[in-house]
């Protein structure tokens, strides 16, 4: 009978602990997702501005030359164009990220940033839509350091919360 609470108690504390861990991982992940971004918006002005690239070939370059963990959301906006399932550039961008939600670990205010960038391409002479890109970039440069102190918190805090409710639901249950 003691085994079983054993491997009951080693499985909750497992759990709690795991699901704590995924938590804290998403802080990690947002950062990394921003700095992906960041890279992407450069090469998305590269290919705009300087290589006077197609607005669906330009999306193309970004999703090759990019972490395709993020990237993929910029050629799913090109398949759509390409497609014509959807006219305007910003209802792709909105559909594409709706899609992919769950993947990415981005909160609100990353998102608008995301979506402003489908505001401006396409809209605008090159200038226009360099000066809109160093903003974004910009921006996603405040978002990076603010996500960096999330994590430096939240991160470890997660973690050890984890373990310690699942001591604590032990404690409650034995």
């Amino acid at each position: 009978m003691w085994i079983i609470k054993i491997l009951g108690s080693l499985m909750v504390v497992i759990s709690c602990s795991l699901l704590g861990y995924k938590k804290g991982t998403r802080y990690r992940l947002r950062v990394k997702n921003l700095n992906v971004l960041l890279s992407s918006i450069r090469i998305l002005e590269t290919e705009i501005v300087c290589m006077s690239n197609p607005l669906t070939e330009a999306l193309m370059n970004v999703y090759n030359k990019c972490n395709k963990d993020f990237s993929y959301i910029y050629k799913d906006i090109a398949m759509m164009l390409e497609d014509r399932e959807y006219i305007d550039v910003m209802t792709s961008f909105k559909k594409s990220i709706e899609k992919s939600i769950n993947n990415i670990a981005l909160n609100n205010d990353d998102k608008e940033i995301f979506l402003s960038i489908g505001s401006i391409i396409g809209i605008s002479n090159r200038l226009d839509q360099k000066k809109h890109l160093n903003a974004l970039h910009e921006q996603v440069i405040h978002q990076i350091e603010d996500a960096k102190e999330e994590m430096k918190i939240n991160e470890k805090l997660y973690n050890k919360l984890g373990v310690l409710i699942g001591v604590g639901i032990i404690i409650v249950l034995i």
